[in-house]
């Protein structure tokens, strides 16, 4: 089994979701990372589940994404 037999099923966005609920339990306010251009699965994960994306300055191979988080 490689990386690829992993590739769309789901577990990208249950581990999203459960960082993003244990990062709410804790108090974070706010949820940001960066994604490669060419991960375009993760970024189109990322605005799925509300983050902003951003270009980053000092790259363009980079997006900033971000998120308020409830709580």
């Amino acid at each position: 089994m490689d990386a690829d037999d992993f590739q769309a099923r789901g577990l990208g966005r249950l581990m999203m979701t459960r960082l993003m609920e244990v990062a709410s339990a804790r108090g974070l306010k706010t949820m940001m990372g960066y994604v490669a251009t060419d991960n375009p699965g993760m970024l189109d994960l990322c605005e799925e589940l509300g983050f902003a994306v951003e270009r980053e300055p000092d790259d363009p191979h980079t997006r900033r994404v971000s998120v308020a988080l409830p709580g």
